[in-house]
């Protein structure tokens, strides 16, 4: 006597079923409290999240920041924002704030003629290091492998 087997190719399986899951779906509508609300944004403005503090400690990652042309966005632009009341951040009494991080903003214009200026110091270190034996359009070496 053969024992045959069953096929169960034409059984439908589910994996929701299989695992124990609900087969039905969720809508997820998840929104990060660092994502930048419309009604902060100003035409022609760049935004920006720094942080202040670092576990605790004073950063100066702010102080840069404001060094090349960063401002803080005060408070009184989103009235649904709640200050921290308990006064652990005193940044958020004014301006912005998510736990470590405050919201800066600048003119498009300056994060433009940054992003240049970085892009071509990041060039001319590639284009004069030794390593990369980089050629010129006129194809003139500018460095040599050692």
């Amino acid at each position: 006597m053969k024992n045959e087997k069953e096929s169960r190719a034409f059984e439908k399986r589910s994996v929701e079923a299989e695992l124990g899951r609900p087969s039905k779906s969720y809508k997820m509508n998840y929104t990060s409290p660092t994502d930048i609300p419309e009604h902060i944004k100003k035409e022609g403005f760049d935004y920006y999240w720094e942080r202040t503090s670092l576990r605790g400690q004073h950063d100066s990652s702010l102080d840069s920041a404001l060094v090349r042309g960063w401002k803080p966005v005060t408070i009184d632009r989103d009235p649904t924002r709640i200050c921290d009341i308990l006064g652990r951040n005193p940044l958020s009494s004014k301006y912005i704030c998510q736990g470590d991080v405050i919201l800066l903003e600048r003119e498009s214009e300056i994060s433009i003629e940054e992003k240049e200026k970085n892009d071509k110091m990041a060039w001319d270190r590639v284009a004069t290091h030794p390593a990369y034996n980089y050629r010129d359009p006129k194809n003139h070496t500018i460095g040599t492998v050692r």
